[in-house]
């Protein structure tokens, strides 16, 4: 909902954005960039990172990246860390049932 606010308001008509439904912000007469939206889960544009409402952890690991003082292996422990909790609850949840 927040990125649909800043395209209606014309805030990522000077960057490279994403965002879940790309119908649903084209023809809002604010938005004037659609050059640059780009089907992704997450897109880092300088400092600007946008993500789609499914995509959290892609757009942290993007937020670390434009921070630009986290070095690459710390994002990736981080990612690793990430993937390796959700396969324990996947895990746990299936072997509940």
């Amino acid at each position: 909902m927040l990125l649909i606010s800043l395209q209606t308001n014309g805030l990522l008509n000077d960057c490279k954005h994403t965002v879940n439904i790309f119908a649903e912000i084209k023809d809002n007469e604010n938005y004037t960039n659609s050059e640059n939206f780009v089907k992704a889960e997450s897109v880092i544009d300088g400092k600007i990172v946008t993500a789609r409402g499914d995509s959290p952890v892609h757009f942290v690991k993007n937020v670390m990246k434009a921070l630009g003082d986290i070095p690459e292996k710390n994002i990736n422990f981080f990612l690793i860390c990430i993937q390796l909790d959700l396969k324990k609850r996947l895990l746990k949840n299936i072997l509940m049932k």
